[in-house]
């Protein structure tokens, strides 16, 4: 599995709770290339963010058990595959 896409859309399937440190640094991306695969895949219709209540309670991700997907522009969110995204996965034999 070469995709990139793909193989970030298969790591959010089977990870419970990913952060985007353990994302990036399993498949060996800049924050910049994962942050742009991430835009991607929303945009696709493949993931949905759903803003969380609050704010980060360190002021940031180090050592934070939460995997919310945080980012300046965004704050805290969670992201969940959508039924077009699993769709996919399947059809890629990624499921």
């Amino acid at each position: 599995m070469n995709d990139p896409l793909l193989r970030l859309l298969a790591l959010l399937d089977t990870t419970p709770r990913p952060s985007g440190f353990e994302l990036r640094s399993r498949l060996g991306l800049t924050r910049d290339t994962y942050d742009d695969l991430m835009t991607h895949l929303t945009r696709m219709g493949y993931l949905e963010a759903h803003a969380m209540d609050g704010a980060c309670a360190s002021g940031g991700c180090q050592g934070c058990e939460v995997g919310c997907q945080s980012t300046p522009d965004t704050g805290p969110r969670s992201l969940s595959i959508t039924s077009r995204g699993r769709r996919y996965l399947e059809r890629s034999g990624s499921r």
